[in-house]
């Protein structure tokens, strides 16, 4: 049976399997988690990592930047991992020092503006007063 090096239960698979999917990791240490997909196509193992897609090979440990997403990066769905790629045209717009655009520096939270979450529905509702 395979090993599994994940702390969550969600994060949980074989570490010697490579999986393709969505993930986000940290390039640097305490930097902006940049979207990231392994993905097997008829050339090879793919990775894109924050926008930039390396060479394809069909060995997945020699593909480049495959082998760093599977190790360290973290499972998530498509919807954000298109959310992350969404933040990042909006903070090219509107907000040049955010975090996102400089994923090789570490976050100074203190000069961080307030990003707001994303919305699952189509109209926000607020709570009602009680």
């Amino acid at each position: 049976m395979p090993s599994t090096a994940r702390h969550a239960p969600s994060q949980a698979r074989a570490v010697d399997v490579v999986t393709p999917g969505y993930y986000r990791m940290p390039i640097t240490r305490g930097g902006w988690s940049v979207p990231c997909q392994i993905e097997l196509t008829t050339v090879g193992w793919r990775a894109t990592i924050d926008g930039f897609s390396h060479a394809a090979d069909l060995d997945p440990w020699r593909a480049e930047g495959v082998s760093s997403i599977h190790a360290y990066g973290e499972k998530i769905d498509r919807a954000t991992f298109d959310w992350l790629l969404e933040v990042k045209a909006w903070a090219a717009k509107h907000n040049p020092e955010h975090p996102c655009l400089w994923p090789r520096r570490a976050i100074d939270f203190g000069k961080l503006r307030p990003l707001y979450p994303r919305r699952t529905t189509a109209k926000w509702e607020s709570p009602p007063c009680r």
